[in-house]
């Protein structure tokens, strides 16, 4: 089965958030679980299946959100839509990650229009996350 996941970063809180995305009124939310036991104020439990549940809705930059596409670079990091990705060969070659809903996947793309590769044809031990769209080459954000 696919994970499918989402990540955005919320101000309020300053970190990056990953789970279900939320959209109410044109305000987005990553619903994130925690499974064990909790002792918080202020925060909601569910009790089930034997153990208890936290939940908790962070609301997010809508240029931050990112899917999870499936795929891992080469120290096991998630790769997520909208990170920046360093391919190395010989030469190595620096894409963003990207939904192209035309072709119903995620692609590698540079900034010429010419020049993508689908995800899944690149191998992950040449792969590295380097950055996000979002927060640019200095910070990475993953799970």
């Amino acid at each position: 089965m696919r994970d499918i996941k989402f990540r955005g970063y919320t101000q309020s809180d300053k970190k990056w958030v990953f789970g279900t995305l939320i959209e109410k009124d044109g305000v987005y939310y990553i619903l994130e679980q925690a499974i064990g036991l909790y002792e918080k104020d202020n925060k909601t439990f569910y009790s089930g299946l034997g153990g208890r549940f936290r939940f908790e809705l962070h609301k997010v930059e809508v240029e931050s959100i990112g899917q999870f596409t499936g795929l891992m670079d080469k120290k096991g990091a998630k790769i997520y839509e909208g990170d920046i990705i360093k391919i190395g060969w010989s030469e190595p070659f620096i894409y963003r990650v990207v939904y192209k809903p035309d072709k119903g996947c995620f692609v590698y793309e540079t900034d010429r229009t010419d020049r993508w590769f689908y995800a899944h044809e690149i191998y992950s031990v040449v792969t590295e996350i380097i950055g996000n769209t979002y927060a640019g080459i200095i910070q990475k954000g993953g799970d």
